[in-house]
């Protein structure tokens, strides 16, 4: 069965944990959130939390999920590997691993979701964010393959909802992250340590993959962001356009990083992200067309 007996019950939707990897694999858990009172639509919404790759966990998107809940879309809010001081170098590409589990998760469990398996929009916030980007431009990409991912099920998605990120694969902590800092293309390769992490570097470069994205996106940054510039999102929104790919940008006046949250003590949507809410929920109703059951 897919469905766990309920263990979390918010305000407008009921959630269940899961476990999303594979038998074998470190085991890492999701909610899957439904909504309790609101006709259901057949996108999925895989929600990725931030915390700079070294923090956070699921709950943080509580609000997100019952904010979209109200909207009839179901969701699954992810845990995923944090970098720690003992994880050898480069940690990449593990969170990457994780998270394209959880959307080929989804895809195989779409029928019982009751949604469908080419509706799958990716959504992100911070570190989040750039982990979206990733599953966006690399669409089943033998890089990522691995043990701890499902066999002969594609991690593509049809959408991206992005929120202050990283899209260049800009990290807290690149040469533990990425096995080296990032290198030019003139630089020259010392070791096969510098060979990994610029191959890393590569594809964690969403930007420059750009061209793959396999469907819209819609970005949101804050203008006052003081950790993650508000070009990335600018330049991202950018190559995604110049590729011929669907793109819309929400640039926030004032905003900070975090600015559409307010935190796990207060819980809820602050008043700037209640007003990205209405504006990707639009977004949402015309890139995948309302299908109510």
């Amino acid at each position: 069965m897919l469905l766990m007996p309920v263990s979390l019950m918010f305000r407008a939707l009921l959630c269940h944990a899961v476990t999303y990897t594979p038998p074998g694999a470190p085991a890492y858990e999701a909610d899957v959130c439904v909504p309790s009172a609101t006709p259901q639509r057949d996108v999925a919404i895989v929600m990725i939390h931030g915390g700079g790759g070294v923090t956070g966990s699921r709950g943080a998107m509580r609000a997100w999920q019952e904010r979209l809940a109200r909207e009839g879309y179901v969701t699954l809010s992810v845990d995923y590997h944090l970098m720690t001081a003992d994880d050898p170098a480069p940690v990449y590409p593990l969170p990457e691993r994780n998270v394209k589990t959880a959307v080929q998760w989804v895809r195989q469990h779409a029928r019982e979701l009751g949604v469908s398996p080419e509706r799958i929009v990716v959504m992100g916030n911070s570190a989040g964010g750039r982990l979206a980007g990733q599953l966006l431009t690399t669409p089943d990409d033998p890089f990522f393959a691995g043990a701890d991912r499902w066999p002969a099920t594609s991690d593509h998605v049809n959408g991206l909802i992005g929120f202050y990120g990283a899209y260049d694969g800009s990290q807290l902590q690149p040469e533990h992250y990425y096995g080296g800092a990032r290198r030019g293309r003139d630089s020259g390769l010392r070791t096969s340590r510098d060979s990994i992490a610029m191959l890393a570097w590569q594809h964690a470069n969403s930007l420059a993959q750009a061209s793959r994205a396999t469907g819209p996106a819609i970005l949101f940054h804050g203008t006052a962001d003081g950790l993650s510039e508000v070009c990335f999102s600018v330049e991202f929104d950018a190559a995604l356009r110049k590729a011929g790919k669907r793109s819309e940008l929400h640039l926030v006046p004032g905003g900070v990083h975090g600015f559409d949250r307010r935190g796990a003590r207060n819980g809820g949507l602050t008043a700037q992200g209640e007003n990205a809410a209405r504006q990707l929920v639009a977004w949402l109703a015309v890139q995948f067309p309302a299908a109510t059951r």
